[in-house]
């Protein structure tokens, strides 16, 4: 029985890709941590180390918007491509994409 890894390999090796890109929403995050710019930055640094990718650099995090948009971003180069992560205070939504060459 193949599982859902081995079909995404296999579909990987079929179209010959060059990378796989994933876009993750999250809705109703803690507040406390996605206004938190030092949690941001830790969350990033997990997620590479989860992930397997090697950081490259080190972790950026700006906080910038208006209105209802207002929120921290961060952007962190991995030595396959990068993460992006962005978080939006007025809604407790975080919206993460990942690129990957490996």
């Amino acid at each position: 029985m193949s599982t859902q890894r081995d079909l995404i390999k296999a579909a990987y090796s079929r179209e010959n890709a060059w990378g796989i890109s994933t876009a993750i929403d999250i809705h109703g995050c803690n507040p406390a941590k996605i206004q938190d710019e030092a949690t941001i930055k830790r969350f990033i640094y997990e997620l590479c180390d989860f992930i397997k990718m090697k950081r490259y650099g080190d972790c950026m995090v700006v906080r910038f918007g208006e209105g209802d948009m207002i929120g921290y971003s961060a952007v962190q180069l991995i030595e396959t491509s990068l993460i992006s992560a962005h978080f939006v205070d007025a809604t407790s939504d975080g919206y993460i994409d990942i690129f990957s060459c490996k």
